[in-house]
């Protein structure tokens, strides 16, 4: 029986990415590098921190996290702002799980203000979820299953009864490893057919979801 629903924030209750990537490339070009759509594919769902590593080695840079952070996010949060909206059907489906008492979480490696201000731009009040986990709260990362781990752990419940619903390969991989169900959802990001290589189940809109 299914317990509960494990959303990723970022991807598929609303979809930033396209804003914070082009913050990046801006300062991405500060360093003469440019990167291909490969690349940033197989980076989603990945914390910045292990992002700038994969960056750092493979175009042989010394980027800071800490100053890079900083930078990016000044960039992001003024294109964000006013332009970020809710996925079709995200509110639609919260509704729907909490009228069936399902429980709802958002498991992120994102920071703590970053989340809250996606949610406060897509007019999602945080009190609609039973739980957000933020990489404040995590000592590993993907494809370590910790976020996964502390999410159940603060839902109570059990790997086997959630659904996870990620736009990340490494998040879905790491949620099927454990017992949970996995929804991969498409994006413009994210490719269906890379998806379906790891997800019980693939859609492209949250309103195809049927409890």
């Amino acid at each position: 029986m299914i317990k509960a629903i494990i959303l990723n924030l970022t991807g598929v209750l609303c979809d930033p990415t396209p804003f914070i990537w082009k913050s990046r490339e801006a300062i991405f070009r500060t360093h003469g590098i440019k990167l291909a759509e490969k690349e940033i594919q197989e980076m989603l769902g990945k914390s910045l921190k292990e992002q700038l590593k994969i960056i750092n080695k493979k175009h042989n840079t010394k980027i800071k996290y800490e100053i890079f952070s900083k930078e990016t996010a000044i960039i992001a949060k003024e294109l964000i702002t006013g332009n970020l909206k809710a996925t079709e059907g995200a509110k639609k489906l919260i509704n729907q799980l909490k009228n069936k008492s399902i429980k709802i979480a958002i498991a992120s490696q994102n920071i703590k203000n970053n989340i809250n201000f996606y949610l406060k731009e897509i007019k999602i009040k945080p009190s609609e979820f039973d739980t957000i986990t933020t990489v404040e709260e995590l000592t590993k990362f993907k494809p370590n299953p910790q976020i996964f781990e502390l999410t159940c752990k603060k839902l109570k419940v059990k790997p086997k009864e959630c659904i996870s619903i990620d736009d990340s390969i490494d998040g879905l991989k790491i949620a099927k490893k454990m017992g949970m169900k996995t929804i991969g959802f498409a994006s413009n990001f994210q490719k269906k057919k890379e998806l379906e290589k790891v997800a019980d189940n693939v859609i492209d809109s949250l309103d195809k979801i049927t409890l």
